[in-house]
């Protein structure tokens, strides 16, 4: 239940990107396009290896987005709400601590994950990686982030981070697979 929610929220966010950057087709073509060539003539399993590094890597870029919309959230409620600004630090203080570990095994796993894989040299595979981060930073430029301010969403705020600062690591392990093996099999 909790990773179906979890991917839920990866592909509402990966919709929302894909959508938003439908109007950057330049950037959107070059995604397409490396895409198309990285997978031409490329086995079920190769194409497997390249999607599981393209899942993991949009899982942690989602997770960096979420922590970078509650620093932006922290500062707008703590600049409305001057009583809570120190709580509303201290908690996402705390909850950065929680999912860094998470994150930082995620990236070590995702890097092995690109060097063991067999699609392509693991710098063509860093550069999709790049290309696919430069169309979200595109997409970024386009979205006018209204942060929550309203001390009654701050308060929300402040238990959301409660429950996912226990729950995000956990997700983060079993989406990632961070508690298996790598095991990648050769291409035949």
């Amino acid at each position: 239940m909790r990773a179906a929610i979890f991917f839920a929220l990866v592909f509402v966010m990966f919709v929302g990107a894909a959508s938003a950057l439908a109007s950057e087709k330049t950037m959107i073509e070059k995604l397409d396009a490396r895409t198309t060539a990285l997978l031409d003539k490329k086995s079920d399993n190769q194409i497997k290896q390249f999607e599981a590094i393209r899942a993991a890597h949009g899982i942690m870029k989602a997770v960096e987005n979420v922590q970078s919309s509650l620093m932006r959230a922290v500062k707008s409620c703590g600049e409305k709400n001057p009583e809570m600004k120190e709580a509303l630090s201290a908690r996402l203080g705390d909850w950065r601590l929680s999912v860094r570990p998470s994150l930082q095994q995620g990236k070590s796993r995702l890097e092995k994950m690109i060097l063991l894989q067999d699609v392509a040299k693991p710098s063509e595979v860093r550069a999709y990686l790049k290309l696919f981060d430069d169309a979200i930073a595109e997409r970024d430029k386009n979205i006018t982030a209204i942060p929550v301010s309203d001390k009654a969403a701050c308060q929300r705020m402040l238990k959301e981070m409660d429950k996912s600062e226990k729950e995000l690591p956990e997700l983060l392990i079993e989406n990632l697979g961070l508690d298996q093996d790598l095991s990648i099999k050769p291409a035949t």
